[in-house]
């Protein structure tokens, strides 16, 4: 079950991503599009149109939380701004990432690793009271590149995940780049194809597994052990 406090969290990290300049104007409606790409209430089915309100309720938890902490001001019309108190409490998830909720997961994005996303690490992740981070799944900014997107949300990220399944070079890319900024980066890799992964990262202690039920209980025995405190 999803950590309410990490969700809020990931959220304002959202908004700083969409709306990075201080004063922007933040309007309650078109955040869901733009960042969730909820779907409009308008056309679809019964259930879409079911689902679309639940996320609307869901998101108006997240606003009212950032406001109640002072890291969002409210203003007329449902337009809000990114708080000085907002701006401080980012800069200190970058500082300290102990302060994060955040986890972010780096892997192949094909077919089988999505079964292995959906049903060992998000559901581990979450199980240990963190919130999972996927790129992919974020609407960004048009302006932004996936490659800022990845950087800035790694600075805000208690520690990482990385599935080296399929040997992505992108994965080994973000593994060192949060390796670098001193966080805890946590090594998996199914066990088909651990005899390729490379030299340089295949010396870390590795969570090898042959299924995603094996993955979740393994991650998060891990998690509990090294990165809670």
């Amino acid at each position: 079950m999803s950590n309410p406090i990490a969700q809020t969290q990931q959220f304002l990290v959202l908004l700083n991503q969409n709306y990075p300049e201080p004063g922007q104007m933040i309007h309650l409606e078109n955040s869901y599009y733009n960042i969730l790409g909820i779907k409009q209430l308008i056309g679809g089915t019964e259930e879409d149109k079911q689902l679309s309100r639940e996320q609307y309720q869901k998101l108006e938890f997240f606003f009212t939380a950032l406001v109640e902490q002072d890291y969002l001001h409210a203003l007329d019309n449902g337009w809000h701004k990114i708080s000085f108190n907002g701006f401080k409490y980012l800069a200190e998830l970058e500082a300290d990432a102990s302060k994060s909720l955040l986890c972010f997961v780096a892997m192949s994005f094909g077919e089988t690793e999505a079964e292995i996303y959906a049903y060992g690490i998000k559901p581990a992740i979450e199980a240990t009271g963190y919130e999972p981070y996927r790129v992919d799944e974020q609407h960004l900014a048009q302006e932004q590149t996936i490659n800022d997107a990845m950087m800035a949300a790694i600075k805000k990220c208690g520690f990482m995940v990385t599935d080296f399944t399929r040997q992505r070079p992108n994965v080994y890319f973000e593994a060192g780049y949060g390796l670098g900024r001193g966080l805890k980066v946590i090594y998996t890799c199914h066990a088909d194809h651990f005899a390729e992964t490379h030299f340089d990262t295949n010396n870390y202690p590795h969570i090898v597994y042959s299924s995603s039920e094996e993955l979740r209980f393994k991650l998060i025995a891990k998690i509990e052990a090294w990165v809670k405190k």
